[in-house]
């Protein structure tokens, strides 16, 4: 087919495009791209059709899709910006908008002709007949070519791809004997670098990353040196899954210039003879060169030149990169940072440099930084071989957080290299992080036996197990991994093995188990100095420590472990150690200390991007403000935190901080919200089967329907409630709440006993918030029963131990119980020294204005006590608390009455008993009855 466009014609069949009848050289996936992107004009084309349809099994990303594009529109005069012909349709994909004047197959259709023709010419000459056991043979002859020489033409397409050299080496750290101040130092740490580009630019082997290499000497916990045992040789061989190890030593030279001695491990031929070289002049790239190319020829590369050698960095610029690549691995993050951010500042195409910046941010969780390093080397990796440059791109993948697409490159790799345990476990996990966890199972099933036998994978599985829920399969990868990683002598590996089967046994109960397990973990990681894992132990302890008997005692490994992660610069571990902080604070009462922990933990999650860690460090906030008296801020902080767990879909989240906010909006008289975020937070816990969630939220609203005035409702929802309570915490709230209703309906008797059950409950399990609460229920049922004098001593006790610290609703309780032993006069002098009324909670603000219209009305001051009882009816209105505002009416009768005015009262009153014995609540109903007596 031949397609012609403005001046351009692009001829399918014989992959040409011409303008003006000249050809434009372009490359043939150029071409198939532009064809399918013609032929399918009419619609959009998405990038993955695209990169299926055009590279097929090549290693193709979207990064090599954008390059394509880029050059079909140079070929064509067209760019990203005008778009005239290739227009880019964002988030879908590419459409051909330029319009085609002619589409031509005649061509095509006279050379069908001709052969019609000659094939008609020769039936006359010579009818050809075919028996149809023949026509089968031959049409199966004919399909057995084409199929051979399909797999000819994919396997020529792979073989000119670049894939890797099958021999891959790695080179270990060097080992030297300078002293720690010496400025020659940098050499033994560059050394391993520039061994892997004189040796790869020399022979064409495939070099391990140094990060790769760093990561399984410390799993083995295996020191560099010269020459290591040939044991452990072994096993980093079998770990790395490569062919040989290079190791190395620098040295000076007695007569001042520098030595290198180089040894290499083949899995067959164990340790080589050693390659001495030395240079008087102390020229270490003269070494390298020499050293690298007899290196390579050695381990059966091309024979180079030994001589001088170069790489594309000055020496001094090394020295800084090899500086800061030792701070990172000693885990001093910051330091690495202050040292390779100026370096790449001057030297911008060093992209080991980059790399090694790109992973020190990631290891801070600062990931848009990561991922801006990391996209700015892989532009500098055009010389690289197609598998490295993949590996790469699949790396700034990971670091973007593109979990599916760094998944689809390293599918590609398994594809071509299926014996590279590396690809898999990076497969695995980058399935897992997307989400997929049922396809990472299935990739770790076709494992290969290598694989099978490695920890990682293992431990992989772990994580899988654990996002799916299912603690038995988790706790049996994790003893597998441990064995196999014990088996091996990987001692980081089988650290954190034990630390994640802490993990476990704490999530089960286990205190006792979790702590040893914890206490082993660290033992481990500090064998092979890992800093970071030391830091994730403390944590684990402090955890499980937290969730016993003396959570006090958490406080300071909680603190250690931040300052570790602190000093470290990781600011991605300290964010959640922050949180973890956070919590522990807020459960012991240390609420002003648990919110500016929870205020640093927001900063510093925000600096790392982790959004989880964000929303629950804002719900703390918002927890914590609430505490305060201050929910009008909790609930911003709420709000900020709903719209983060609404962008992570996560609902179990979001159902718990519809219940905190409901408690902010009852707290702020907001009650047909809270109303509506109980019964959200409980659809969403049944939605879940949570049902620790769905009975928290239950009885928040059946306490908001016990202020509201509906007790009927309430009373459902204990009978709801009441069905099925798990442990002792939920038996005493049941208890409470019954105690409410019963107190609300006027039975002071069953109030007062369930009441009691519930502190017995409360205090043997130690809830000290929730037992004070109760302790004030009990309060108010001993006043409506008018046992004063108790009453009175209880609160001048709470009072003692608070001090200013003691609730509003307290020190209104004492001036009620003053009201009924000693009077009047010495209740409003206790009322003259309540604290400022600006703090108030809502009921807590009718409270007192109530009370303080019945102290001005007994002490004769009438204006006072009607402009205070307005006041509260028309906040107890205004929040639907029709109990309250019954009050305040009742309240108003006994004025009318200390007015003189009875036969108003009297009529008042009898229509206020009326009402509230219709609507049940006993207690009011009481009060006006009593009210009446007194007449």
């Amino acid at each position: 087919m031949r397609y012609l466009f403005e001046d351009f014609v692009l001829d399918t069949e014989a992959y040409t495009l011409h303008r003006d009848g000249e050809e434009i050289a372009v490359e043939m996936r150029v071409l198939e791209s532009l064809s399918l992107l013609i032929r399918e004009r009419h619609r959009v084309i998405s990038k993955e059709e695209l990169l299926d349809s055009v590279w097929e099994v090549d290693f193709a990303s979207e990064a090599t899709l954008f390059k394509a594009i880029q050059q079909a529109r140079k070929a064509l005069g067209d760019d990203g910006r005008s778009q005239r012909l290739i227009k880019t349709v964002h988030g879908k994909g590419y459409r051909f908008v330029g319009e085609i004047l002619k589409e031509r197959t005649e061509v095509r259709a006279e050379s069908e002709a001709e052969t019609a023709a000659t094939v008609s010419g020769r039936s006359e000459r010579s009818p050809l007949r075919l028996s149809p056991r023949k026509l089968l043979l031959s049409a199966a002859v004919l399909a057995a070519v084409c199929l051979l020489a399909f797999a000819a033409f994919r396997m020529s397409r792979r073989v000119t791809k670049g894939t890797r050299h099958r021999v891959s080496v790695a080179v270990l750290p060097g080992v030297t004997d300078f002293k720690a101040d010496s400025p020659r130092l940098w050499m033994g740490e560059a050394l391993p670098e520039l061994l892997g580009l004189r040796i790869r630019g020399a022979a064409g082997l495939r070099i391990l990353s140094s990060d790769e290499v760093g990561e399984a000497l410390e799993d083995f916990g295996v020191a560099p040196a010269l020459k290591i045992p040939e044991e452990q040789a072994g096993a980093l061989l079998e770990r790395l899954g490569c062919e040989a190890l290079i190791s190395s030593q620098l040295s000076a030279d007695p007569g001042g210039g520098l030595k290198l001695v180089a040894r290499f491990y083949k899995a067959r031929d164990r340790w080589s003879p050693e390659f001495l070289i030395t240079d008087s002049r102390g020229d270490l790239f003269e070494l390298v060169g020499a050293m690298g190319a007899r290196l390579a020829t050695a381990m059966g590369g091309a024979s180079s030149a030994e001589g001088a050698w170069k790489p594309e960095v000055p020496p001094e610029a090394f020295a800084r990169y090899s500086e800061g690549a030792r701070a990172a691995r000693d885990g001093d993050l910051n330091r690495a940072v202050s040292i390779l951010a100026p370096l790449l500042a001057q030297h911008g195409n060093f992209p080991a440099a980059r790399m090694a910046l790109a992973r020190v941010y990631m290891a801070m969780g600062l990931k848009e930084a990561a991922g801006r390093e990391a996209r700015t080397a892989l532009g500098f990796s055009t010389s690289m071989s197609a598998e490295s440059r993949l590996r790469l791109e699949a790396l700034n993948e990971e670091i973007e957080g593109n979990w599916g697409e760094a998944a689809r490159i390293y599918r590609s790799l398994t594809s071509v290299v299926p014996d590279e345990t590396e690809y898999s476990l990076a497969l695995i996990r980058a399935l897992r992080w997307d989400g997929q966890s049922e396809e990472a199972l299935e990739v770790a099933a076709r494992a290969g036996e290598s694989l099978r036998e490695d920890p990682r994978l293992e431990l992989e599985l772990s994580r899988i197990y654990q996002l799916q829920g299912l603690p038995a399969k988790q706790r049996a990868a994790l003893e597998k991994a441990r064995a196999l990683a014990d088996a091996r002598g990987a001692v980081g590996r089988k650290a954190s093995a034990v630390l994640g089967l802490g993990w476990v046994d704490l999530s089960e109960g286990n205190l006792k188990e979790a702590l040893h397990r914890f206490s082993e973990a660290e033992k481990l990681f500090e064998s092979i100095d890992n800093r970071r894992g030391v830091s994730r132990c403390f944590k684990g302890r402090a955890t499980a420590i937290s969730y016993g008997s003396e959570p006090a005692k958490a406080l300071p490994l909680f603190e250690e472990s931040a300052r570790m992660s602190r000093e470290r610069g990781d600011l991605d571990d300290l964010s959640k150690t922050l949180y973890s902080l956070t919590a522990l604070l807020a459960y012991l009462g240390e609420t002003e200390t648990s919110l500016r922990r929870a205020k640093e933990a927001i900063e510093v999650a925000r600096r790392t991007g982790d959004r989880e860690v964000e929303a629950a460090a804002l719900i703390r906030q918002g927890d914590a403000l609430v505490d305060l008296g201050r929910p009008a801020e909790g609930l911003k902080s709420y709000g900020e935190a709903m719209e983060l767990l609404k962008a992570q879909q996560s609902s179990r989240r979001q159902g718990n901080l519809c219940n905190s906010m409901g408690l902010a909006f009852r707290d702020t008289g907001r009650m047909t919200s809270a109303k509506s975020h109980f019964e959200r937070a409980m659809e969403i816990a049944q939605g879940m089967d949570d049902h620790s969630a769905w009975f928290t939220a239950g009885y928040n609203l059946a306490w908001l329907q016990v202020r509201l005035g509906d007790l009927t409702a309430a009373k459902r929802l204990l009978e709801s409630l009441s069905l099925n309570p798990e442990g002792g915490s939920e038996k005493a709230a049941l208890h409470h709440l019954k105690a409410g209703i019963d107190f609300e309906g006027g039975d002071f008797r069953h109030a007062l006993e369930a009441v009691r059950k519930a502190e017995k409950i409360r205090e043997s399990i130690r809830e000290g918030a929730a037992l004070d609460s109760s302790r004030e229920l009990e309060l108010d049922i001993l006043l409506e029963k008018g046992e004063g004098e108790q009453v009175f001593e209880a609160c001048s006790k709470m009072i003692g131990r608070s001090g200013e610290a003691t609730p509003v609703s307290v020190r209104l309780r004492l001036i009620e119980a003053l009201v009924v032993e000693e009077g009047w006069q010495a209740a409003s002098e206790a009322f003259g020294k309540l604290p400022d009324a600006s703090e108030d909670l809502p009921g807590e603000s009718i409270q007192r204005e109530i009370l303080k219209g019945r102290i001005q009305a007994h002490l004769g001051r009438f204006p006072q006590a009607e402009e205070a009882l307005d006041i509260a009816r028309r906040t107890a209105e205004e929040r639907g608390l029709g109990p309250m505002v019954t009050l305040g009416e009742i309240a108003r009768a006994e004025v009318l009455i200390l007015r003189g005015r009875i036969r108003e009262a009297r009529e008042d009153l009898g229509h206020l008993r009326r009402y509230c014995e219709t609507r049940g609540w006993g207690r009011l109903a009481g009060k006006a009855s009593g009210l009446m007596n007194q007449l």
